[in-house]
This record gives structure tokens, C-alpha cells and sequence, in this order.
């Protein structure tokens, strides 16, 4: 396990040397997504960090709520569709209450963390909510495939349904034996970032610069 986390945290710093070597095209949609990816980073290795380990539970505790958050701004922001702020405060809120009864333990008793119902509701919703954003790209007359917004959405809808959402309905002991197909599904949403980062940085004045105007 220590080496499939080694390769995924060296498979990560990709997309974050490529963002970090556009920066300055980057608008601050992009930026706060690096960010973001760094923030992940430091949490797979938490445990290697002397000061972060006694914190290491408590970490993924939080960093579970904010990478769902996250992922949601990130979607509405990179898609530009227009939710009813009824549904979306509907949405949060039921993924607030799920997070506190799944990983309340984690803040009180320090129990260990695995699959729950908020992994499982968060995964359906934000691999639908992404699969209709990509959808709504689909709405411009430029090629999908020149949209930074593609291929980043792309790796969130790759990452929330083919590892999260299907991982959380396979028992323990069979997914201890095909974790090597979870790392080929991590290897590819990086990939796929690392994309979205060079596009928005090299066409940064025609793809994404309207996006920091949101």
C-alpha cells in the first residue's frame, strides 16, 4: 500500500508542475485548483509528517468534506451552469448531515475511517452532477477536446466514478486485491489535469479568461 501511495503522490505533482509552469496564464479558477492539488498532496502524506501525524484521522476527516465541496465549486464554475439556490442548499446541506453522522466518530472517538454513506451518496451525485456538466459544454460551438474545462471535468467524473463510486460497493477484501485497478484510474485523472492545465495555460486568452470574470 506504502508503494502504490508513493506512485500516486509522484503521479500527482504532474498536473501542479504543469499549472505551476503556466501560472501566470493561469486565471484564478485554475490557480485555486492547484491549490487544491497540493492540499491533497500534503494529506497522502500525512502520515510521513511528523507534526501533521497525530492529526492524521482528524485531517482526512475534513479533507473528505472539502475535496466533495470543492469539486462541486469547481464543476459550476469550469461548466457555467446556473443552479436553483434552493437545490444547491438542499444539496450541501444533505451532504453536511451525511458527513457528520459518517465521520463524527473520526473528531470524538479518533475511530478509523472507510466506505460510508457519504462516500457512496457523494460519489452518485457529484459523477451525475459532472456527467450533466460536461453535457453543458457540449452547448458551445468550439471542440471539447480545446476547452481546459473538458479535460479537467473529465478527471472529475473519471475520479468520482470509477474509483469512488465504484470502489465504495466492493467489499474490503476483494478491493485489497484489485487496488492496482484504483492507481490506473488515479493515473488517469492526473493525466487528464495535467491536460486541462496545459490547454488553459497555453490558450488561456481564448478558452479560460472569461472564467475569473464568474
Amino acid at each position: 500500500m506504502q508503494t502504490f501511495l508513493f506512485f500516486v503522490v509522484i503521479a500527482s505533482v504532474l498536473p501542479i508542475s504543469v499549472a505551476l509552469w503556466h501560472f501566470k496564464n493561469l486565471n484564478s479558477v485554475y490557480r485555486i485548483f492547484m491549490c487544491f492539488l497540493i492540499l491533497g498532496i500534503l494529506t497522502d502524506i500525512k502520515e510521513y509528517i511528523p507534526f501533521l501525524k497525530p492529526y492524521k484521522e482528524f485531517l482526512l476527516g475534513c479533507y473528505v468534506l472539502i475535496e466533495v465541496l470543492f469539486y462541486y465549486w469547481l464543476s459550476l464554475k469550469l461548466s457555467k451552469m446556473q443552479w436553483r439556490k434552493g437545490a444547491e442548499i438542499i444539496l450541501i446541506a444533505i451532504w453536511l448531515l451525511l458527513w457528520v453522522h459518517s465521520y463524527s466518530g473520526t473528531f470524538i472517538e479518533n475511530g478509523s475511517i472507510g466506505s460510508s454513506v457519504y462516500d457512496v451518496v457523494t460519489a452518485i451525485t457529484l459523477s451525475l452532477f459532472t456527467a450533466f456538466a460536461l453535457l453543458h459544454l457540449t452547448r458551445e460551438e468550439a471542440p471539447l477536446i480545446s476547452k481546459p474545462e473538458f479535460w479537467i471535468l473529465l478527471g472529475v467524473f473519471t475520479y468520482f466514478t470509477s474509483s469512488s463510486f465504484l470502489f465504495t460497493f466492493i467489499s474490503a477484501n476483494f478491493r485489497a486485491k484489485i487496488w492496482f485497478i484504483h492507481g490506473l484510474f488515479e493515473y488517469i485523472k492526473v493525466i487528464l489535469f495535467a491536460i486541462g492545465f496545459f490547454i488553459a495555460g497555453r490558450y488561456h486568452g481564448v478558452q479560460s479568461t472569461n472564467l475569473s470574470k464568474k
